[in-house]
């Protein structure tokens, strides 16, 4: 879609009875439209629709504004209010609310209660223990040299950076709950396969990551569960590496 037409078009039927934002707030909207859109110049009785605007766009422009004005603001605002006129008059209006507060950071690493996913996960390894229905394996072949402890240091940080890979799920009292582990370093197991050749490489490595990604969560063994993570690397001819995460999780609101 050419948009800098549209605006041509709309700035052309508009002729010389287009007015320039006057206000802040129809500056600020402008400026936003005129980004967005990627037009030179905004009107505000320019309709944004009429400018190449869509439902897509509206998220977009609706976000930003949000941020800038700090005022609750839905997309459905520009479907209601289609100019930069109007959008400013309902923006700063005394009717308009400001923006919801940012959902607060849970304190406390135990005890927590499980997200409505997390308890469906709960409850299907409690129904039927044992499955790998939630193993997601991932492969990555990497060329050239490669220094394992270094790779094994990467892992643990990223482990240690993000609580839902720590996160396990626990049962207090008859309820399930979720407890973030602290950070540790993460083992990194070698299996050399360069000796092989061809056809019996492939074979070994094949069996190796079948029994990897064929092992389910502990569930069912400890009543404690979460995103059994781990990783290995096998040498060929290159290096290749691969993890696991069954019991997939989301940990507290950041």
């Amino acid at each position: 879609m050419d948009r800098r037409a549209l605006a041509a078009s709309a700035a052309g039927t508009a002729g010389e009875d287009r007015v320039a934002p006057r206000t802040a707030a129809e500056k600020l909207i402008a400026s936003v439209w005129a980004r967005t859109l990627e037009v030179d110049e905004i009107g505000v009785d320019d309709d944004f629709f009429e400018l190449g605007g869509d439902s897509i766009l509206s998220i977009r422009i609706t976000s930003r504004l949000r941020a800038a004005l700090d005022r609750d603001l839905s997309p459905r605002a520009l479907f209601d209010h289609p100019t930069v006129a109007l959008l400013a008059a309902a923006l700063t209006g005394p009717e308009n609310a400001p923006a919801t507060a940012p959902i607060p950071r849970t304190e406390g690493d135990e005890g927590l209660p499980l997200s409505f996913a997390q308890q469906r996960l709960w409850f299907l390894d409690a129904y039927e223990p044992g499955g790998t229905d939630y193993v997601s394996p991932t492969g990555l072949r990497m060329r050239g040299p490669l220094d394992p402890e270094a790779l094994r240091h990467a892992l643990s940080g990223l482990v240690a950076r993000h609580p839902s890979l720590r996160t396990v799920f626990d049962e207090v009292r008859g309820q399930a709950v979720q407890t973030i582990r602290p950070p540790a370093e993460v083992p990194l197991p070698l299996t050399d396969l360069s000796a092989l050749r061809g056809a019996a490489q492939e074979h070994a490595l094949e069996r190796l990551l079948a029994e990897q990604t064929g092992t389910p969560s502990t569930c069912a063994k400890a009543r404690c569960c979460g995103p059994r993570w781990s990783a290995w690397a096998r040498r060929t001819t290159c290096w290749r590496s691969a993890s696991t995460t069954s019991s997939p999780t989301a940990g507290p609101a950041p």
